[in-house]
């Protein structure tokens, strides 16, 4: 499959993903709505919560965007519901909302992961109990935080708003987390084996069942049983609600009615007063003591007043009439346009306001022309066409300086006798009795003590629906989402009012009795407990049906996991041996040119030195040899830890040994003034047949270096003893014990004298030197022999380190006796070097070659020809691509006879061999171009050089390093540094 291919795959899961959350969230969230409790639309419980959890848990960061996109078209959706139109507030705080779902659903998978990795998640109640409390309660917290801090950065809510809004919130989203979770967790045990290891297809849909059917029916009990108290919990709000409706639309009934009566009244005051009084048959003083009563008794009337029909020519009479009353600025009056009182211009007609009770507060329309205002005209005409009550419509009053609609009620008075038909009542009409409402005030006054309860309302007038009345400012949208709402219509002065009731949050929480809240609550709240049940029984019954195929593939596991450290470690064994290899290589090269130069200065050959100059020398040397030793025990250690060395067992002369050993430190002891001492068992040195079957040269490897560590730490003038036992009953062990009267060592520290690199404290590593790899050596080396090493100690006076060997490497040797060897300053060890290991390692750098007949040249002043070489000095071939080690083993072997050539790396030692036909080859292994094996073995396939004998000569010194080059074509195998004394020993027996 191509990459352009995985990509837009890739694409199009993550969009399909993105858009299934987003789909399941969103319709979740509004299918919600459904178990929305009065009088508000959140739903208690938020199963959305579970939803995002669930996707995070099953599609991890392709789920969060769903989640985003799915919250932020919901919370969009609910905003612009709530108030009708959508702004940018709404949107902010739909994206800031969806931005804490995201976050949430974050934190419940990370904690969830957390859970099903730790131990506690197989305890069947600690387990379950950490699932309730991470997935709900405590993840949920992030949610309920985020989201209020949205609203209340916008302004939605207050800060006393806050903590209920949070708890509300954080209960609705952990108990839809806990009602969705465990579905989703026993769905994943069955598709993705989350937290077992589920292989048998028919398990997984039985166990899914097993969960499926319980927890179907709580929640569907407890769906059945939430829409039964929510609808009980309904018909009782309603009842109360309309029952209270009810009481308002009667008092606002009887308010009118008493309107009604004092016109009526009025209206027979009118008709019974003496007609030729003059221009009013009523008196102001009696009108206003007829109407003052009514005002007590009826409340929210604004005022009563009389409007009689004035004639164009008899304006001016009326108006002086009212001024000789003592209303010297009486006129008619009319509004403009600005809402101001001014002089009512001339008309045919006049229906002013003559009187008016109480006049205080309503001066402003004491005189008003009610025929100026088309709308109380027309009210005027059709109350006197029909002769009975007529109600304006919504109107502004002549005395209104606030906002308050104001309406009224009138009722025509005509000359006697009384017309009946609607000619003759506009022939007779003689004017108009009215009642003016504040139609607030009115209202207010009708509901007070109901309106205080929480009921709202709204007074229509219709059929044009102007608004008369608000209860408060809420508009007609919050009006109509209200949760109970009513309508009732009242006829009044020939006009239909509708009242619109809805009942307030406050109303509705106050009557209810929080029954669904509690039935919802406790249903999803056991539906969480009987998923989580179910899961522990999922997850045991799981447990014991699949425990052999488990500890199967435990155990397979466990076999492939030994393999894999079995192959790693002798993957790190194989790179520490090319690393020791390496680094043995790089140790000895450098080291053969300082040995090799020091040994050419002290045999004279680059002139005469001083005293002091060879003293100089021999310290050179001497710290060489000391590195060199260094070197051979790191590789020794190494090849032990490997289980690749091997110890030679032969036949040793214990006295021999010993005595060698103590010459050995017999200078170092000299020059401390410490005596040592050789304690040998009487039959040792009677009968020299009695010997030790050991590797000699690895048992004086371990004799000396007890040795050298004891007079490294006796102080000048001590003593120190080599000590052997042998075997008794009580001892099956042939014992070396080195006894000294140094500093001694605390039993404390017994545990730590034999680990590698090893010493006791930092301030005896100041006053001693050592790698502490000695005792580490010794103890292996031993152990090699199937013996064991001891130590006993005091501070301050000495210490005694053992060698055990078992009693069977003792034997009797009846030939082998041998002549004691004397202890003289002259006796000397045998100065042979050998090792055994190579390895194909290629030089980077590369050195220009010195030719052969340079190297003649240079030195030929020096040449001294040995006694034991033919006439013709032999060529030597010397391949070896570091310089300084072929100018010091050409400078010391030309100066003892021979000639030489050089080649700087294998390919040149072939051509040069063919080419030359040299008596001898010296080959170095590690060289560029060509290494020195496949030299070899090209030297050896061509028949014109197959016969020149060659010496492998190489600083490669480790396990089956010497096989490798005497199988590549090698007579003989030297490491690096080689003494170059030896190394002539070994050239001269080839020519001899």
């Amino acid at each position: 499959m191509r990459l352009s291919d995985v990509i837009r795959r890739c694409v199009r899961d993550f969009w399909k993903k993105t858009a299934v959350v987003a789909v399941a969230y969103c319709g979740t969230g509004l299918l919600s709505g459904y178990f929305a409790i009065p009088p508000g639309y959140a739903s208690p419980v938020w199963p959305a919560a579970g939803i995002a959890l669930l996707a995070a848990l099953y599609w991890k960061k392709y789920s969060y965007l769903g989640i985003w996109l799915g919250s932020f078209v919901l919370n969009v959706l609910i905003g612009t519901r709530a108030i009708g139109t959508i702004n940018l507030s709404i949107v902010l705080v739909g994206a800031g909302i969806a931005l804490g779902a995201i976050l949430q659903a974050y934190s419940g998978n990370f904690l969830l992961q957390k859970l099903f990795k730790h131990p506690i998640w197989r305890e069947e109640f600690l387990g379950i109990l950490a699932l309730l409390v991470l997935a709900g309660p405590i993840s949920c917290m992030v949610g309920a935080t985020v989201g209020n801090g949205v609203l209340l950065a916008s302004h939605s809510i207050t800060w006393l708003q806050v903590l209920e809004s949070w708890w509300n919130w954080w209960i609705g989203d952990s108990l839809g987390v806990l009602a969705v979770l465990p579905v989703g967790i026993v769905y994943m045990l069955k598709r993705q084996r989350i937290v077992l290891k589920l292989h048998r297809e028919s398990n997984r849909d039985r166990q899914f069942a097993s969960y499926i059917l319980p927890a179907l029916l709580v929640l569907s009990s407890t769906i059945f049983a939430f829409q039964i108290t929510k609808n009980a919990e309904r018909q009782r709000l309603y009842a109360v609600f309309e029952n209270d409706t009810e009481i308002i639309t009667q008092r606002l009934h009887e308010n009118l009615d008493k309107a009604t009566q004092i016109l009526f009244s009025l209206q027979g005051l009118f008709d019974t007063a003496d007609r030729d009084r003059g221009l009013i048959p009523v008196s102001r003083q009696q009108f206003k003591i007829f109407t003052d009563p009514y005002f007590e008794r009826v409340r929210g009337i604004q005022a009563v007043g009389w409007n009689p029909v004035v004639k164009r020519g008899d304006r001016a009479k009326y108006e002086n009439y009212i001024r000789e009353e003592g209303f010297a600025n009486f006129r008619f009056q009319q509004r403009d346009e600005d809402n101001r009182l001014i002089p009512d211009r001339d008309r045919e007609t006049y229906y002013p306001v003559l009187y008016i009770e109480p006049l205080n507060g309503n001066q402003r329309a004491f005189g008003f022309n009610l025929g100026s205002e088309s709308r109380r005209l027309r009210t005027l005409e059709l109350a006197r066409d029909s002769g009975g009550l007529t109600a304006t419509p919504p109107i502004k009053l002549a005395q209104e300086t606030g906002q308050q609609q104001g309406v009224i009620l009138y009722l025509p008075i005509y000359e006697w006798p009384l017309p009946t038909t609607t000619a003759d009542r506009q022939k007779s009409l003689s004017g108009y009795l009215s009642v003016v409402f504040r139609v607030g005030d009115l209202l207010e006054t009708s509901f007070r003590n109901l309106v205080s309860k929480g009921i709202e309302f709204t007074l229509y007038d219709q059929p044009l629906s102007e608004i008369l009345y608000q209860s408060n400012s809420q508009d007609a949208q919050q009006n109509q989402n209200a949760y109970m709402t009513r309508e009732q219509m009242i006829r009044f002065g020939g006009r239909a009012w509708e009242i619109r009731f809805w009942a307030t949050e406050a109303y509705i929480r106050e009557l209810s009795t929080n029954e669904p809240m509690v039935v919802l609550l406790s249903g999803f709240f056991i539906t969480g407990l009987t998923g989580a049940f179910s899961i522990a029984q999922i997850r045991n019954s799981i447990l014991v049906n699949l425990l052999v195929e488990k500890r199967t593939y435990e155990l397979a596991r466990s076999q492939e996991a030994a393999l894999q450290a079995a192959s790693n470690a002798e993957k790190a064994n194989r790179a520490k041996s090319n690393f020791l290899a390496i680094m043995s290589h790089e140790l000895r090269t450098p080291l053969n040119s300082v040995l090799g130069f020091t040994e050419c200065l002290k045999e004279d050959m680059f002139g005469p030195v001083t005293e002091e100059q060879r003293n100089a020398l021999e310290t050179v040397e001497r710290n060489g040899r000391h590195l060199l030793a260094l070197i051979t025990d790191i590789l020794d250690l190494s090849k032990i830890e490997e289980g690749k060395f091997e110890i030679e067992l032969a036949p040793v002369n214990i006295e021999l040994l010993c005595q060698f050993c103590l010459t050995l430190v017999k200078q170092q002891a000299i020059a401390k003034s410490i005596a040592i001492n050789l304690d040998l068992p009487l039959v040792i040195p009677t009968h020299g047949n009695l010997q030790l079957m050991a590797d000699e040269r690895r048992l004086q490897q371990s004799i000396v270096n007890l040795l050298s560590n004891a007079v490294k730490f006796t102080s000048e003038g001590g003593s120190i003893t080599l000590q052997v036992s042998l075997p008794d009953p009580d001892h099956p062990f042939i014992r070396f014990a080195v006894i000294d009267t140094g500093i001694g060592i605390a039993e404390a520290d017994f545990h730590r004298l034999f680990h590698p690199f090893t010493q006791l404290d930092e301030a005896l590593n100041r006053q001693y030197e050592g790698t502490g790899l000695g005792l580490s050596l010794v103890k292996r080396l031993v152990e090699l022999h199937g013996g064991r090493v001891g130590v006993t100690s005091r501070v301050g006076f000495g210490s005694c380190f053992t060698i055990n060997l078992p009693s069977a490497l003792l034997i009797s040797v009846s030939d082998a006796a041998e002549s004691p060897v004397e202890l003289n300053d002259e006796t000397e060890p045998d100065s042979g070097s050998t090792s055994e290991s190579i390895s194909d390692h290629d030089r980077v750098d590369r050195l220009d070659p010195l030719r052969g007949e340079d190297l003649v040249n240079l030195w030929a002043p020096t040449l001294k020809i040995s006694p034991h070489l033919p006439i013709v000095p032999p060529l030597i071939l010397l391949a070896d691509d570091n310089f300084e080690n072929a100018q010091t083993i050409a400078r010391y072997l030309t100066n003892r006879g021979y000639r030489f050539l050089r080649a700087g790396n294998g390919r040149e030692a072939v051509e040069m061999a063919i080419d030359y036909q040299p008596d001898l080859i010296l080959m170095d292994i590690q060289m560029p171009e060509m290494n020195g094996l496949e030299a070899m073995e090209l030297i050896r396939e061509n028949p014109q050089t197959a016969h020149i004998p060659m010496i492998a000569l190489t600083a490669f010194a480790m396990a089956g390093d010497r096989a490798r080059c005497l199988a590549a074509g090698a007579n003989e195998y030297l490491s690096k540094p080689v003494e170059l004394a030896h190394l002539t020993k070994v050239i001269r027996g080839f020519f001899e």
